[in-house]
């Protein structure tokens, strides 16, 4: 059985709750939930294409596991629905 945490976080003023694997990067979460257009350019989090804004900072998506649980990104692009 794989270890899951909690994870519950605000994204463009819309609520998640779900469980995740504690090594998720952010870009993968934020990607699993349909935000495409985020990039990763660098695998190591050194060029900045990754960055999103988490609680007015911004941060390097492609760095950052999510062992925090609760998150919240005002300023994402939009998600794009199929």
């Amino acid at each position: 059985m794989q270890l899951k945490i909690r994870l519950q976080c605000t994204i463009n003023a819309e609520a998640y709750d779900m469980d995740i694997a504690p090594d998720t990067l952010l870009i993968d979460l934020l990607r699993s939930l349909g935000f495409s257009s985020l990039k990763q350019g660098c695998d190591t989090a050194n060029c900045g294409l990754c960055t999103v804004w988490m609680n007015k900072v911004p941060v390097l998506a492609g760095n950052v596991q999510n062992s925090v649980s609760r998150f919240r990104f005002p300023d994402l692009p939009q998600r794009q629905r199929k």
